[in-house]
Order: structure tokens, then C-alpha cells, then sequence
């Protein structure tokens, strides 16, 4: 088995001791490797190549669903490693928010935070254009492996 995350830290280990992947193996007596990012979105396993090679064996992969704002897109690009940095805003985002200065965001949180302060309707169209990303990156994911996939929303 292969857990994939980055939402939670009960889930990437951190501080806890005993992390859900850990606890799975152990119910399920089945082999697993957390490969769980904290902070990582869906472009994070899906333009590694490396993650796939370790997947590609594995029997079942539990992906915990990952922040759709924690991706790049049309609108902006993250940090390759580190989803929830906020690196800049692409061409559609300033056709949306014109007069909005983005220099100030440094995270994905803040980012969306603003545009929804801004103007709500707008920052709709980026949500609802962010959650077809995020299942275009699941689609990509489960069609590179063999394995029976979980999503754990």
C-alpha cells in the first residue's frame, strides 16, 4: 500500500507518532509506505516521476484528498515542492483582478483569502476552474498505476 497526502499532519507523521498510514499497515497487515508531502497538491504526484515508479507496484494507493488551492493553474503558479507558496499570478488571474496587487501573497491560503475578499463571484470562477484541475491531476494519477485506488476525502 501507498498513502499519498498533504493536507494533514496526522496523516504525514510530523509530530505524531503514529500516523494513519502507520496504523493501516498495522490493521491491514499489509506493507506501506507513507509518501505523504505536507503542503503538497495534486501537481505534486502527478510531475514526479519518481513518486510514480515507487507507486506503480503497489497493490492499493489511499490518496487523502488534496487542497485544490495547493496546485498551479491557469490563474497562478505554486512552488513545485512546497504547494502552498504562492509564486505568481498568470496572465487569466490579472485579466479577472485587473487592478490587484499580488506581490504581498505568499501563500495559497492568502491568496484565495484576498480574491474572495475582492470579489466573490470572480473568485468562484477560480474555484470551480481549480476543482477541474485537481480532478484532471486525480485522473492523471490513477491512469499511471495499476493499483486499486482510495480516495479519503
Amino acid at each position: 500500500m501507498r498513502c499519498l497526502s498533504g493536507a494533514r499532519a496526522d496523516t504525514f507523521g510530523g509530530k505524531f507518532p503514529d500516523p494513519f498510514s502507520a496504523m493501516l499497515e498495522r490493521e491491514m497487515c499489509l506493507p506501506n509506505l507513507n509518501l505523504c508531502a505536507q503542503h503538497s497538491g495534486a501537481g505534486f504526484y502527478t510531475e514526479d516521476d519518481a513518486i510514480h515508479e515507487i507507486i506503480e507496484n503497489a497493490q492499493v494507493v489511499l490518496i487523502e484528498a488534496l487542497s485544490i488551492v495547493n496546485q498551479s493553474n491557469p490563474f497562478y503558479r505554486v512552488h513545485p515542492r512546497r504547494n502552498d507558496r504562492f509564486v505568481t499570478a498568470v496572465g487569466l488571474l490579472y485579466d479577472l483582478f485587473p487592478e490587484t496587487d499580488f506581490v504581498e501573497c505568499h501563500f495559497t491560503k492568502h491568496l484565495i483569502t484576498k480574491l474572495i475578499t475582492i470579489d466573490a463571484a470572480l473568485a468562484d470562477i477560480v474555484f470551480r476552474t481549480l476543482r477541474d484541475q485537481w480532478l484532471r491531476n486525480l485522473t492523471i494519477m490513477r491512469a499511471r498505476w495499476c493499483a486499486k485506488t482510495v480516495v479519503h476525502w
